[in-house]
């Protein structure tokens, strides 16, 4: 454990960034089950297309994830310098090109939403409801890519207890107005599909509100508005340089993802597939949030450590954190074992007025993603946190595309649309990506090839 560089030191540098954002993750991953389980009570039918709706905007919303994340490469070596006045600059990049993405998407949806939804699937039973939600939740990004990247750049500082606030507060406020909305409470139309996006939207605005208010009381990172408002082409370059790998691989593997679901859409029987792959898809990612974490501590504490000039010292944080990881996604999987045999069946398929052969579909879905649980981890924290954190961007976005487009996709549209080998094929072809990336992944880390400090003197 010391030769990995786990002491006490570490561990509580580690865990102060680890817990508040895995409950901060664990929030959001509940809110994604919370509407998912109060559209559901609409019927299969909506929750299928919510699905179907909120897959282009999944793009959006990893887009954007990536715009932080871009960020977040500068703003954790800068932070390593104690540049404030840097760190504003990059957040004012990183506000204009959320703003610019999701603007875009909004408008296109607002009088496109048909078209939109329709790229995912020809279910013409889903199309009406799916374009009716998309409509209006689109408008919630516009507010959410400010907020989450205001949140991004307190947390690279170190910072992690206002997000975990924030989106508390945010995740309570939409679970209630999805009551009032959904359902028709308070004296307010019972909307459905509808209501959901009404819901969203608002508590996007009203979190936008919360975020400024909070971080400007923050006192551990001192955002300078002159700096956000005109940040300068010397960042805007260094962004695009550095930044748009990591948007362009987050753009690349949220369109390669979001492919499964129009892969699964087109198959026969997607309106099953569909509720189940939701439903599946919810479960995993409340088991996943550790190792979502973790790969968030590792992209700053290797960051810090690379912006201090520490090589040794970013090699062994990135060492000891791939291989907490590692263990915490066979940890994430032996719990999704369990949860599949003893819960799902007897409480929550019922829930939802799950079909047996969704039922079905979906236990298949969990028995696969517990297999891939433990090199799933070990991908995304070495990817995501460790080669971005250590300022190797061009490699992690080479590696987490090419995978997928040259592997993943191809063949589970062959195996579901050409050949129809079923949903077992299908869904084992999605996941075998990650025992590839991590064969990959593991001698580049090793090289230490990484390790690249991507700050300048601003002065």
């Amino acid at each position: 454990m010391k030769k990995l560089g786990i002491n006490k030191a570490f561990m509580k540098a580690f865990m102060s960034i680890l817990l508040p954002i895995t409950a901060q993750n664990l929030i959001s991953s509940t809110l994604s089950v919370i509407d998912s389980f109060m559209v559901g009570m609409l019927g299969e039918t909506e929750l299928a297309a919510v699905t179907m709706a909120n897959t282009p905007f999944f793009v959006v919303m990893i887009v954007i994830f990536g715009v932080q994340s871009g960020c977040g490469v500068l703003i954790a070596q800068y932070w390593g310098k104690q540049d404030e006045k840097t760190i504003s600059r990059v957040v004012g990049v990183g506000i204009y090109f959320a703003l610019a993405v999701s603007v875009t998407v909004t408008i296109v949806s607002v009088f496109n939403a048909e078209w939109l939804v329709g790229i995912v699937s020809n279910n013409d039973e889903l199309l009406p409801y799916a374009a009716a939600y998309a409509r209006i939740v689109a408008v919630s990004y516009v507010f959410n890519g400010i907020s989450g990247i205001l949140i991004n750049a307190y947390r690279c500082a170190g910072d992690t207890k206002p997000g975990l606030y924030i989106y508390a507060f945010s995740t309570a406020l939409n679970t209630f107005l999805n009551w009032i909305f959904i359902f028709g409470k308070l004296g307010a139309p019972a909307m459905g599909v509808e209501g959901a996006a009404l819901a969203t939207t608002l508590s996007r605005v009203v979190e936008l509100i919360v975020t400024i208010i909070v971080l400007r009381r923050r006192k551990s990172l001192k955002l300078h508005m002159k700096y956000i408002l005109c940040p300068g082409m010397i960042i805007t370059k260094d962004f695009f340089k550095y930044g748009s790998f990591v948007v362009l691989n987050e753009t690349l593997w949220s369109v390669g993802y979001s492919m499964y679901s129009v892969i699964l859409g087109h198959m026969p029987g997607s309106t099953a597939i569909l509720a189940a792959y939701t439903i599946s898809g919810n479960v995993d990612r409340l088991l996943q949030v550790v190792t979502f974490a973790c790969s968030n501590a590792a992209a700053i504490m290797v960051g810090n450590e690379v912006g201090k000039r520490d090589a040794d010292g970013a090699y062994r944080t990135a060492a000891a954190i791939n291989g907490i990881s590692v263990f915490l996604g066979a940890v994430a999987g032996l719990l999704l074992l369990i949860i599949r045999f003893t819960i799902m069946e007897p409480l929550v398929y019922p829930l939802f007025d799950l079909s047996a052969e969704a039922a079905a579909i979906a236990n298949t879905m969990l028995i696969i993603m517990v297999i891939a649980s433990p090199a799933k981890a070990f991908n995304t924290t070495n990817v995501v946190g460790v080669l971005r954190g250590g300022g190797d961007v061009k490699f992690g976005a080479i590696l987490d595309v090419s995978v997928m487009y040259l592997l993943s996709v191809p063949l589970a549209a062959l195996s579901g649309l050409v050949f129809n080998w079923g949903i077992t094929a299908v869904y084992i072809c999605l996941n075998g990506e990650e025992v590839l990336k991590m064969i990959i992944g593991i001698p580049r880390f090793l090289s230490k090839k990484w390790i690249k400090n991507v700050t300048r003197d601003m002065d």
